[in-house]
């Protein structure tokens, strides 16, 4: 259960921290889509959701 909050945290501060050094910003991301036609911002949001994914999926089967 600690290792579950610890491992949840350090992954929440990495993602969060990529997030605000590279300015991601999902209002932002989303208008763009639809008054720029440009999908770069979405395209990034389905990726971080895939690496977070992908991550939660890992530490579940290494029962973390």
């Amino acid at each position: 259960m600690v290792w579950t909050i610890i491992s949840g945290l350090v992954v929440g501060i990495l993602l969060g921290f990529v997030m605000q050094r590279t300015r991601f910003c999902l209002a932002g991301g989303f208008r763009d889509m639809y008054v720029q036609k440009s999908n770069k911002m979405f395209y990034a949001l389905l990726i971080a959701i895939t690496v977070q994914s992908i991550g939660l999926l890992i530490l579940k089967n290494l029962n973390i």
